[in-house]
């Protein structure tokens, strides 16, 4: 499997995904030659045969994609299942993750479109806002420029579907890097700024820095925490670290540089 996610050419930026997939549902969700079609327009790699590569447009179990239907209807419906694709394929997220926080994102959006007055848009909207709520301040704290949309232009709504399920994708893959939400939130926000890997997203990105993560827990004295890994990711210099691998410049060789700033006193009082 890895070996077939390697061979395939990935768009250059997760803008240029978000392209590609409107590109298609603006007509048939599931025609994969209109997204072959886009990826030439866009001068993209691999062109058509970027899409036709890809896995099956719909990541949900039928039933599971009837019931969100009828709570969202066909074309939210229809969007999320061909993006998620779309990033499988791209990040080589599992397959199993992908299918579940698809499943997870439209049971957000059907239970804040069940609310009176709420439709699916102003769903989609509302579960972006919260979602992304404290992405805004960690970008404000180390002077980034949000790769999140803030507007209401038409597209808008879309793009808080994208930029959500996206943000799901690497919470589920991120494994123990999830009591660091910081470090989560940087991930994406690199993810959003390049949107290249040289491996699927979890032996790229998740084991070098779980890896890190263990050594300052278990081979440290004193031994760092969470939220030491935390620390590390409010200073705008991170901003400045790799993404992938553990080699020079990357997070995870940046991780083995730390040294606890502050030492917690336990006791029984």
């Amino acid at each position: 499997r890895r070996a077939a996610w390697q061979m395939r050419s990935t768009p250059a930026s997760l803008s240029d995904i978000v392209s590609l997939y409107t590109a298609a549902t603006l007509g048939d969700a599931d025609d994969a030659g209109l997204l072959g079609d886009a990826a030439e327009r866009e001068g993209l790699p691999a062109g058509r045969a970027w899409w036709e590569s890809a896995p099956a447009p719909s990541p949900l179990p039928p039933r599971v994609r009837a019931d969100a239907v009828a709570a969202l209807g066909a074309a939210p419906v229809a969007r999320l299942c061909s993006l998620a694709s779309a990033y499988a394929l791209a990040f080589g997220f599992q397959p199993s993750v992908v299918s579940h926080q698809c499943e997870h994102l439209l049971g957000l959006l059907g239970a804040r479109a069940a609310r009176p007055g709420a439709s699916a848009a102003t769903a989609a909207v509302a579960v972006h806002a919260a979602l992304f709520a404290p992405y805004l301040l960690w970008c404000q704290h180390v002077c980034a420029v949000p790769r999140c949309s803030r507007g209401r232009a038409a597209a808008y709504v879309e793009a808080c579907e994208a930029e959500a399920l996206l943000f799901l994708l690497v919470w589920a893959e991120a494994a123990n890097l999830r009591h660091a939400p910081e470090a989560v939130w940087w991930v994406f926000h690199q993810l959003s700024t390049d949107g290249r890997l040289p491996a699927p997203f979890l032996p790229a990105v998740v084991a070098p820095l779980v890896t890190a993560a263990v050594v300052l827990m278990r081979e440290r004295q004193p031994a760092l925490n969470y939220d030491d890994i935390n620390e590390a990711f409010w200073q705008p210099r991170c901003l400045t670290w790799a993404l992938a691998g553990s080699g020079a410049g990357s997070a995870s060789s940046e991780l083995l540089r730390l040294r606890k700033t502050y030492r917690e006193r336990r006791s029984w009082l």
